[in-house]
């Protein structure tokens, strides 16, 4: 069935490590006593490093920043902005899925050179197909972020975003697609499973959608059990200030790869830019 409608662990600082005490005094004619006498001074220097050390880090120890790269290893933490692919073709490590014949590729715009790569979703007029290109190998469940840069190239047609929640042997999905001409965000569940769902939608926002122009979609999915996942949808001409415009409640399933899609009755010419997944590893219901 498809629906649809209108910490990052604190780490360290490079503290430098302190230089080991370099005692190269021989002891071999020492007496008893000057042996103690040099333990107790080695050991009276060592706690005052050691205190040094501790001082310096309750003072001047690293704040949490969140949206970093410097992540606990159970974090998943990916960002791709396609520079480092090659021209005229689907990026490495992404699935490309279609209902026709549309194929995403990468191109240079705005100038040339690796820095001016993106990825570029092709118009097609008047077909009722969809395109998706998926990111492969990471799988988002239970809490997480999605974000993309897109710029639409074409004021009139129909919707391009973020896909999420993608099951790849049944193409289930949650599609959320800013549409061009409507200047709205429309969120469609396809799912073919057996959990029971109350989709609700609710629009918090209106906003404005034109072609060529800058655009960030952010998503936030959090997902308490089958049945009950919540996304909150965000918009941005900035990637600073986001609008909250949709916040969606009552999804079956949140699990599943995550990329970018177009979708007909005339699919958009839509260039992509600056992928980001981040899920948590200890989440506290983002955001």
């Amino acid at each position: 069935m498809t629906t649809s409608a209108r910490r990052r662990r604190t780490g360290w600082r490079g503290l430098p490590e302190p230089e080991a005490s370099s005692y190269e005094i021989s002891i071999r004619n020492k007496s008893e006593q000057d042996i103690r006498s040099l333990i107790e001074m080695k050991n009276r220097v060592s706690f005052s490093m050691i205190a040094t050390v501790l001082i310096f880090v309750l003072l001047f120890g690293s704040t949490e920043q969140v949206y970093s790269k410097a992540h606990t290893p159970e974090d998943i933490y990916y960002f791709e902005n396609f520079n480092g692919f090659p021209r005229r073709r689907l990026p490495g490590g992404w699935l490309h899925r279609s209902t026709g014949e549309v194929k995403p590729t990468i191109e240079e715009y705005g100038g040339y050179g690796p820095d001016y790569r993106l990825v570029s979703f092709p118009e097609v007029g008047w077909e009722y197909w969809d395109c998706w290109a998926l990111r492969d190998g990471i799988t988002a469940s239970g809490s997480y972020i999605a974000q993309i840069k897109l710029n639409f190239q074409n004021s009139i047609a129909d919707r391009a975003g973020l896909t999420i929640a993608w099951d790849d042997t049944v193409w289930d999905r949650i599609d959320i697609q800013p549409n061009v001409s409507r200047n709205d965000i429309e969120f469609r569940v396809t799912y073919t499973g057996s959990v029971p769902y109350n989709l609700v939608i609710e629009t918090l926002a209106d906003i404005t959608v034109n072609a060529h122009t800058d655009y960030w979609l952010k998503i936030f999915a959090n997902d308490y059990g089958p049945g009950y996942g919540v996304v909150d949808v965000f918009w941005s001409t900035d990637s600073i200030t986001f609008i909250h415009v949709l916040h969606v409640t009552g999804i079956p399933n949140l699990t599943g790869l995550i990329g970018m899609s177009t979708a007909g009755p005339s699919l958009p010419h839509t260039h992509f830019d600056d992928f980001l997944i981040y899920t948590p590893a200890h989440p506290a219901n983002i955001p």
